[in-house]
């Protein structure tokens, strides 16, 4: 298996315990980490779910996080500093790969984003015929 930027978003994933599911563009389950464009994970700690979180490696090489209200700010301390040194982390993991850009978006864009990611892979396609 190639060691794709995706292959190793899964690795670091999976070495901080998360236990991401991994889909493409279409948002079809893959088990190939190299066709992933994205993975989903619950952010957990020992005592509190917080929610879903979504990687998403979009098309023009951006690397973006979407995460819902109670990610960050009403976070307890401990938790707090982990969200945060996780989200510095995937930063660096960014600039590592040389992907162009690096976002946090509120979950509730992600539907409005695959819409858009859908529509560029639809035109293309129809333009290659």
């Amino acid at each position: 298996m190639e060691n794709s930027a995706q292959t190793q978003l899964y690795d670091l994933l999976v070495t901080r315990d998360f236990e991401p599911e991994m889909k493409d563009s279409s948002g079809k389950d893959v088990t190939d980490p190299t066709e992933a464009d994205m993975f989903t994970f619950d952010w957990k700690t020992e005592n509190k779910n917080y929610g879903t979180v979504v990687v998403l490696v979009g098309e023009n090489k951006n690397l973006t996080i979407f995460f819902g209200d109670n990610l960050g700010r009403s976070m307890d301390g401990d938790d707090k500093s982990d969200w945060y040194e996780f989200l510095q982390q995937m930063k660096q993991f960014s600039v590592r790969n040389n992907l162009l850009g690096f976002e946090l978006q509120n979950i509730n864009k992600l539907k409005y984003t695959m819409q858009g990611m859908a529509a560029i892979k639809e035109g293309l396609f129809e333009g290659y015929y």
